[in-house]
Protein backbone atom coordinates (compact mmCIF):
# COMPACT_ATOMS: atom_id res chain seq x y z
CA UNK A 1 0.00 0.00 0.00
CA UNK A 2 2.37 2.49 0.78
CA UNK A 3 4.74 1.57 -2.67
CA UNK A 4 1.13 2.37 -4.01
CA UNK A 5 1.04 5.93 -2.57
CA UNK A 6 4.58 6.59 -3.36
CA UNK A 7 4.06 5.95 -6.75
CA UNK A 8 1.06 8.21 -6.60
CA UNK A 9 3.04 11.28 -5.43
CA UNK A 10 5.64 10.59 -8.46
CA UNK A 11 3.06 10.58 -10.99
CA UNK A 12 0.66 13.76 -9.17
CA UNK A 13 4.16 15.82 -8.77
CA UNK A 14 5.76 14.96 -12.43
CA UNK A 15 2.73 17.11 -14.06
CA UNK A 16 0.45 16.64 -17.46
CA UNK A 17 2.01 16.93 -20.84
CA UNK A 18 2.58 20.28 -22.56
CA UNK A 19 0.40 19.91 -25.38
CA UNK A 20 -3.19 21.38 -25.34
CA UNK A 21 -5.85 19.28 -26.87
CA UNK A 22 -7.94 21.89 -28.48
CA UNK A 23 -11.91 21.48 -29.26
CA UNK A 24 -10.80 17.83 -27.81
CA UNK A 25 -12.26 17.23 -24.68
CA UNK A 26 -11.15 14.66 -22.53
CA UNK A 27 -13.14 12.76 -19.90
CA UNK A 28 -12.04 10.21 -16.73
CA UNK A 29 -12.47 6.43 -18.32
CA UNK A 30 -15.53 5.00 -16.79
CA UNK A 31 -14.80 3.10 -13.56
CA UNK A 32 -16.28 1.08 -11.22
CA UNK A 33 -17.87 2.13 -7.76
CA UNK A 34 -13.87 -0.09 -6.28
CA UNK A 35 -12.21 2.07 -7.81
CA UNK A 36 -11.36 5.37 -5.23
CA UNK A 37 -8.20 7.76 -5.09
CA UNK A 38 -4.95 7.20 -3.48
CA UNK A 39 -5.05 8.79 0.54
CA UNK A 40 -3.51 12.52 -0.32
CA UNK A 41 -1.85 13.01 3.46
CA UNK A 42 0.62 10.26 2.62
CA UNK A 43 4.25 11.15 3.77
CA UNK A 44 6.30 8.62 1.46
CA UNK A 45 9.99 8.71 -0.20
CA UNK A 46 10.11 9.93 -3.62
CA UNK A 47 10.47 7.66 -6.31
CA UNK A 48 11.16 8.07 -10.10
CA UNK A 49 8.40 6.88 -11.95
CA UNK A 50 9.04 8.06 -15.69
CA UNK A 51 5.81 8.51 -17.57
CA UNK A 52 7.19 7.18 -21.05
CA UNK A 53 9.18 3.68 -22.58
CA UNK A 54 12.00 5.26 -24.34
CA UNK A 55 13.45 3.43 -27.45
CA UNK A 56 16.64 2.68 -27.78
CA UNK A 57 18.22 6.36 -29.04
CA UNK A 58 16.28 7.27 -25.37
CA UNK A 59 13.71 9.29 -27.09
CA UNK A 60 9.90 8.95 -25.49
CA UNK A 61 7.99 6.33 -27.34
CA UNK A 62 4.81 4.91 -25.63
CA UNK A 63 2.96 5.93 -22.10
CA UNK A 64 2.92 4.31 -19.53
CA UNK A 65 -0.75 3.91 -18.73
CA UNK A 66 -1.27 0.97 -15.98
CA UNK A 67 0.06 0.14 -12.92
CA UNK A 68 0.34 -3.33 -11.20
CA UNK A 69 0.99 -4.59 -7.63
CA UNK A 70 1.63 -7.89 -7.61
CA UNK A 71 4.06 -11.25 -7.26
CA UNK A 72 5.44 -12.89 -10.17
CA UNK A 73 3.47 -15.77 -9.88
CA UNK A 74 0.18 -13.55 -9.80
CA UNK A 75 0.68 -11.87 -13.04
CA UNK A 76 1.63 -14.79 -15.19
CA UNK A 77 -1.81 -16.55 -13.51
CA UNK A 78 -3.51 -12.74 -14.31
CA UNK A 79 -3.19 -12.89 -17.42
CA UNK A 80 -3.32 -17.10 -18.11
CA UNK A 81 -6.69 -16.38 -16.81
CA UNK A 82 -7.50 -13.83 -19.22
CA UNK A 83 -6.41 -15.76 -22.05
CA UNK A 84 -3.93 -13.02 -23.24
CA UNK A 85 -0.83 -14.81 -24.77
CA UNK A 86 3.01 -14.06 -23.58
CA UNK A 87 5.15 -12.56 -26.53
CA UNK A 88 7.92 -14.94 -28.10
CA UNK A 89 11.39 -13.26 -26.90
CA UNK A 90 12.44 -11.35 -30.11
CA UNK A 91 15.01 -14.00 -31.58
CA UNK A 92 16.25 -14.82 -35.19
CA UNK A 93 13.54 -17.64 -35.47
CA UNK A 94 10.65 -15.49 -33.77
CA UNK A 95 11.47 -12.58 -36.30
CA UNK A 96 11.20 -15.01 -39.32
CA UNK A 97 8.22 -16.47 -38.21
CA UNK A 98 6.97 -13.08 -37.86
CA UNK A 99 7.99 -11.85 -41.27
CA UNK A 100 6.37 -14.79 -43.08
CA UNK A 101 3.06 -14.40 -40.87
CA UNK A 102 3.30 -10.73 -41.96
CA UNK A 103 3.66 -12.08 -45.56
CA UNK A 104 0.67 -14.90 -46.03
CA UNK A 105 -1.57 -13.02 -43.34
CA UNK A 106 -1.35 -15.94 -40.64
CA UNK A 107 -1.92 -15.65 -37.26
CA UNK A 108 0.99 -15.87 -34.65
CA UNK A 109 -0.99 -15.88 -31.45
CA UNK A 110 2.57 -15.57 -29.49
CA UNK A 111 4.23 -12.82 -32.05
CA UNK A 112 7.10 -10.79 -30.14
CA UNK A 113 6.80 -7.38 -29.15
CA UNK A 114 9.77 -5.19 -29.86
CA UNK A 115 11.30 -4.42 -26.85
CA UNK A 116 11.08 -0.64 -25.31
CA UNK A 117 13.15 0.66 -22.45
CA UNK A 118 12.29 1.84 -18.92
CA UNK A 119 13.84 2.35 -15.78
CA UNK A 120 16.96 1.45 -17.80
CA UNK A 121 16.28 -1.83 -19.60
CA UNK A 122 13.84 -3.76 -22.11
CA UNK A 123 10.86 -4.51 -20.83
CA UNK A 124 10.70 -8.21 -18.59
CA UNK A 125 7.66 -9.43 -20.27
CA UNK A 126 4.88 -9.13 -22.75
CA UNK A 127 1.44 -10.29 -23.25
CA UNK A 128 -1.26 -9.90 -26.05
CA UNK A 129 -4.64 -10.44 -26.96
CA UNK A 130 -4.16 -12.19 -30.85
CA UNK A 131 -6.15 -10.66 -33.62
CA UNK A 132 -7.50 -13.34 -36.37
CA UNK A 133 -3.66 -12.70 -37.63
CA UNK A 134 -0.24 -10.86 -37.18
CA UNK A 135 -1.34 -7.69 -38.14
CA UNK A 136 -3.82 -7.43 -35.24
CA UNK A 137 -3.82 -7.64 -31.67
CA UNK A 138 -3.78 -5.42 -28.13
CA UNK A 139 -0.13 -6.15 -26.65
CA UNK A 140 1.32 -4.74 -23.57
CA UNK A 141 5.04 -4.06 -22.22
CA UNK A 142 5.96 -5.01 -18.47
CA UNK A 143 8.51 -3.77 -16.84
CA UNK A 144 8.90 -4.48 -12.73
CA UNK A 145 10.53 -2.18 -10.08
CA UNK A 146 12.83 -3.22 -7.66
CA UNK A 147 10.96 -2.72 -4.95
CA UNK A 148 8.46 -4.27 -2.91
CA UNK A 149 5.35 -3.79 -0.85
CA UNK A 150 4.46 -5.10 2.66
CA UNK A 151 2.82 -8.20 1.06
CA UNK A 152 5.90 -8.89 -1.13
CA UNK A 153 3.93 -7.39 -4.37
CA UNK A 154 6.47 -6.61 -6.92
CA UNK A 155 5.26 -3.04 -8.86
CA UNK A 156 4.77 -3.36 -12.18
CA UNK A 157 4.77 -0.27 -15.29
CA UNK A 158 2.73 -1.74 -18.23
CA UNK A 159 2.43 -0.09 -21.61
CA UNK A 160 -1.13 -0.97 -23.41
CA UNK A 161 -1.60 -0.57 -26.92
CA UNK A 162 -3.40 -2.16 -30.00
CA UNK A 163 -1.76 -3.10 -33.00
CA UNK A 164 -3.26 -2.53 -36.28
CA UNK A 165 -0.98 -3.11 -39.87
CA UNK A 166 2.34 -3.04 -40.26
CA UNK A 167 4.81 -0.25 -41.79
CA UNK A 168 5.61 -2.12 -44.72
CA UNK A 169 7.98 -4.91 -44.35
CA UNK A 170 11.87 -4.41 -43.42
CA UNK A 171 14.68 -5.81 -45.24
CA UNK A 172 16.10 -7.21 -42.01
CA UNK A 173 14.55 -7.36 -38.46
CA UNK A 174 11.13 -7.41 -37.18
CA UNK A 175 8.48 -6.14 -38.90
CA UNK A 176 7.08 -2.77 -37.01
CA UNK A 177 3.04 -2.78 -36.38
CA UNK A 178 0.89 0.34 -36.72
CA UNK A 179 -0.20 1.33 -33.28
CA UNK A 180 -3.83 2.31 -33.23
CA UNK A 181 -4.47 6.28 -31.91
CA UNK A 182 -6.73 5.59 -29.19
CA UNK A 183 -4.54 4.30 -26.06
CA UNK A 184 -7.20 4.82 -23.80
CA UNK A 185 -9.36 2.14 -25.76
CA UNK A 186 -6.27 -0.51 -25.58
CA UNK A 187 -6.57 0.18 -21.83
CA UNK A 188 -9.81 -0.28 -21.52
CA UNK A 189 -9.71 -3.83 -23.21
CA UNK A 190 -7.15 -5.18 -20.66
CA UNK A 191 -8.96 -3.64 -17.78
CA UNK A 192 -12.24 -5.55 -19.06
CA UNK A 193 -10.34 -8.84 -19.61
CA UNK A 194 -8.90 -8.59 -16.07
CA UNK A 195 -12.14 -7.67 -14.26
CA UNK A 196 -14.06 -10.05 -15.63
CA UNK A 197 -11.15 -12.82 -14.87
CA UNK A 198 -11.94 -11.31 -11.11
CA UNK A 199 -8.11 -10.63 -10.70
CA UNK A 200 -7.93 -7.35 -9.44
CA UNK A 201 -8.61 -6.64 -5.88
CA UNK A 202 -8.56 -2.49 -5.21
CA UNK A 203 -8.01 0.19 -8.19
CA UNK A 204 -6.96 3.70 -8.37
CA UNK A 205 -7.58 6.17 -11.19
CA UNK A 206 -4.38 8.69 -11.37
CA UNK A 207 -2.97 11.46 -13.38
CA UNK A 208 -0.54 10.50 -15.71
CA UNK A 209 1.35 12.52 -18.71
CA UNK A 210 -2.27 14.44 -18.97
CA UNK A 211 -4.32 14.92 -22.08
CA UNK A 212 -3.08 15.07 -25.23
CA UNK A 213 -2.75 14.85 -29.19
CA UNK A 214 0.78 15.84 -29.34
CA UNK A 215 2.86 12.76 -28.80
CA UNK A 216 4.28 10.14 -31.95
CA UNK A 217 5.55 6.50 -31.06
CA UNK A 218 9.14 6.06 -32.01
CA UNK A 219 7.75 4.99 -35.73
CA UNK A 220 6.14 8.13 -35.81
CA UNK A 221 2.42 7.10 -35.27
CA UNK A 222 0.15 10.04 -33.53
CA UNK A 223 -1.34 9.05 -30.53
CA UNK A 224 -3.73 10.48 -28.25
CA UNK A 225 -4.99 9.63 -24.78
CA UNK A 226 -7.06 11.39 -21.50
CA UNK A 227 -3.92 10.94 -19.41
CA UNK A 228 -5.11 8.56 -16.59
CA UNK A 229 -3.00 6.15 -14.98
CA UNK A 230 -4.93 2.72 -13.39
CA UNK A 231 -3.47 1.03 -10.53
CA UNK A 232 -4.65 -2.54 -10.13
CA UNK A 233 -3.87 -4.49 -6.87
CA UNK A 234 -4.27 -8.10 -7.71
Amino acid sequence: MRLLLMIAIALMATGCAKHPVGAWQPEPPAVSSEIAPPPADASLPRMTFPLHATDAQGRDAEPITMVVAATEAQLIEAFDKTGWMAADPVTPESTERMRTAQIWSDAYPNAPVAPLFYWGREQDAAWQRPGATVASRVRVRVWRSEEQDEQGRWLWALNVAQDEGFIGLPQFGLPVHHMLPSVDDANDILLTDLTKADVTSRQYLLTGIGPNMGFRTASGDPYRTAGWVRVLEL
